[in-house]
């Protein structure tokens, strides 16, 4: 019977890597080109979760200890994602982005840098919304431009600090 059985969960390490996972691989869609940070951004996080390697930038998989087994793993992953993060932003941008061996670093200077065009994009997005009519869009079409329009502004929203504060941080 089924549910006398045991049940056993194969979980992947973030250090496994499949044959699909290789330094030419191409993660997302979404390329970086310097106003479409947050959406890059979110793509990239989800691509990476998916994998199990987002622990590598956000800085919850932490470069182990010289000796350690794990440290030539950790090393490889993090080459395989440097490679992931700098294949997805324009090939132009790239040339201005300086190169680093650490992806966390990558992913935090790429941040550092784009993110600060928020209060240009917040400006331009309340425009579009203001100017967004129907016209000849179906209702369908309409709506979904709408709701595009307030999804990513939506995403800009920033919490009070103190109610940042009091949550408790989950770390996935």
């Amino acid at each position: 019977m089924v549910g006398d059985e045991a049940f056993i969960r194969k979980t992947i390490s973030p250090y496994d890597i499949t044959p699909g996972d290789n330094p030419g691989s191409l993660i997302t869609q979404v390329q970086l080109k310097g106003e479409n940070y947050d959406e890059w951004a979110r793509s990239l996080r989800t691509a990476l979760r998916a994998r199990k390697k987002f622990g590598f930038i956000d800085g919850t998989l932490l470069l182990p200890k010289e000796g350690s087994a794990d440290l030539e793993d950790w090393w490889t992953n993090n080459s395989l994602l440097v490679s992931w993060i700098m294949n997805t932003i324009e090939p132009l941008l790239r040339s201005t982005i300086s190169h680093m061996k650490v992806a966390k670093d990558l992913w935090d200077d790429i941040n550092e840098r784009f993110s600060i065009m928020n209060g240009p994009r917040i400006q331009q997005l309340k425009a579009e919304l203001v100017e967004c009519k129907q016209k000849g869009f179906t209702i369908v079409t309409y709506y979904g431009k709408l709701k595009k329009l307030w999804e990513e502004l939506g995403n800009f929203e920033q919490k009070p600090v103190w109610l940042v504060q009091m949550q408790p941080r989950i770390n996935v």
